[in-house]
């Protein structure tokens, strides 16, 4: 991936249903009640953008903790002595994308493969805009591979 200018055009371009302002933004892949979602920081929207291969009418909600600590984890960062800015402390607000804007997982195993694509979607990899099972399946053998290639050879 390139610089974060790089990494913005890219979320113009593929995320254009979270808004225009992505001057600043953070990944996270989190893991919440044993299920795998990302969050997009938009610090200057100053919001979390939430992708849910399974979504829940819950998840907002379990995310809470997460919403009300990132602003203490970018102030102890320096991110707003960088901007020279006053810190804000406030809580993010948690926006989940419509499920029609979303790829929905078909089982209940598979959301870490489809934290994995919604990553490749912010960093512009091509894939299927909808998905069955056997795209799921291909592409866990797509991830199995890329970390496997890279593997050095262990010996005994």
């Amino acid at each position: 991936m390139g610089c974060a200018h790089d990494f913005d055009q890219v979320c113009r371009r593929f995320l254009t249903t979270v808004g225009p302002t992505l001057d600043h933004c953070v990944v996270l892949v989190c893991n919440v009640e044993q299920h795998w979602v990302v969050c997009l920081l938009r610090i200057n929207a100053w919001e979390i953008t939430l992708f849910d291969s399974l979504p829940s009418p819950d998840r907002v909600r379990q995310l809470e903790p997460l919403s009300r600590l990132i602003p203490y984890v970018i102030a102890k960062g320096g991110y707003f002595d960088a901007k020279s800015v006053a810190p804000r402390f406030d809580r993010m607000p948690v926006v989940s994308i419509p499920t029609d804007d979303e790829l929905v997982q078909g089982d209940v195993h598979s959301c870490g493969v489809f934290a994995c694509m919604y990553i490749e979607r912010m960093i512009a990899r091509d894939f299927p805009q909808s998905s069955s099972m056997s795209d799921v399946e291909e592409y866990r053998w797509k991830i199995a591979l890329e970390i496997f290639a890279h593997t050095d050879e262990v010996t005994s």
